[in-house]
């Protein structure tokens, strides 16, 4: 399957690992090393459909042990 950034249409994408970030219901959940691709011409990070998927399992997880650990704290 060939990548192409969307806002450039450029194929010199490079696949990268990164923290990922997200807020759902005011609790900021992270999964560390999510897979996505970068942009060398103009630097966009972008996700394929089945990057999404997987990064949505992992954040649904993290939010779950998020959670847990929450709710023995308190």
């Amino acid at each position: 399957m060939k990548v192409t950034c969307a806002v450039c249409d450029s194929d010199r994408v490079k696949k990268i690992r990164k923290k990922f970030e997200a807020r759902y219901n005011q609790v900021l959940v992270a999964v560390e090393n999510a897979g996505m691709y970068r942009c060398v011409p103009c630097g966009e990070e972008f996700l394929t459909a089945e990057q999404s998927r997987e990064l949505s399992r992992q954040l649904r997880i993290a939010f779950g042990r998020t959670l847990v650990y929450c709710s023995r704290s308190g």
